[in-house]
């Protein structure tokens, strides 16, 4: 990342000055801020927290968020720097993306039609096994017609609808980088949240169903979508809660990561 990010710097793509510290802001601008840094202790679903497996003292672990106070979404705390280079490549990214994802829906249809007849066929010969052929039948033609209303509608929606979502997440990538570069660098944060929140209700199921989740299992199963912006959806929100239990709890919070230390 950092050697992207210097070549980027070497292009002129991005003004040198874009990354220098900022002047140091009042009390007033830093309470106002929309994020902040924050050190939250995690509950598991017996409401108890997370331990830290590497240390043997058993210490509740502890993990670092860019906490949205308007929202109460926690986000990966990736650097402003780093998020910056991200939300670029993804508006790079993001129309062959779209292109993609509209592709696929398009060649799914006759995939997901054969899928249908092969599994019409399967439960045809499995009715003639078992004696019950005119009630088998019956059931086979309703499950197959549900089958294929729900796949083939599918695949014909996800054709306009990455079109429509991809397009919003290209403006608020442009909006974001934009206003980064002219109005403030945390700017990109929002922007971030927004092309997070957007991909999510595109995709419709949750970022842990991601197509690099085989990388960790190697299970098909567990792959149900794909995100170009994997790491930019909230990883939890402050008013989850196990038992009417707090599942987030911060330990510190501040305007800066190092004003607020690392995880344990």
């Amino acid at each position: 990342m950092t050697i992207c990010l210097q070549r980027v710097l070497e292009a002129g793509w991005v003004p040198k000055t874009f990354f220098e510290q900022a002047p140091q802001e009042s009390t007033k601008e830093v309470r106002e801020q929309r994020f902040e840094w924050v050190l939250v202790k995690k509950r598991d679903a017996t409401g108890s927290y997370i331990q830290n497996r590497e240390n043997t003292a058993s210490q509740d672990y502890k993990s670092t968020f860019l906490h949205d106070k308007k929202t109460g979404n926690y986000y990966l705390p990736d650097p402003l720097e780093d998020i910056t280079i991200k939300v670029g490549l993804l508006a790079i990214g993001n129309p062959f993306h779209v292109i993609g994802a509209m592709v696929y829906s398009l060649l799914a249809i006759p995939c997901h039609i054969v899928q249908v007849f092969y599994h019409a066929i399967q439960q045809f010969v499995q009715d003639i096994r078992s004696g019950d052929f005119i009630n088998g039948c019956c059931k086979n033609f309703k499950d197959r017609l549900t089958e294929f209303k729900t796949k083939i509608s599918h695949d014909l929606w996800n054709i306009p609808a990455s079109l429509y979502y991809g397009v919003g997440i290209q403006i608020a990538a442009i909006k974001g980088i934009i206003e980064a570069m002219f109005i403030g660098q945390k700017k990109i944060f929002e922007a971030r949240a927004i092309m997070g929140e957007i991909e999510s209700k595109w995709k419709g199921v949750s970022y842990q169903k991601d197509a690099r989740k085989w990388c960790d299992t190697f299970k098909c199963q567990d792959v149900e979508t794909f995100y170009l912006g994997w790491c930019f959806p909230p990883r939890g929100s402050r008013h989850e809660a196990i038992n009417g239990i707090k599942k987030w709890e911060v330990v510190r919070r501040g305007p800066t990561l190092d004003s607020i230390g690392s995880g344990s």
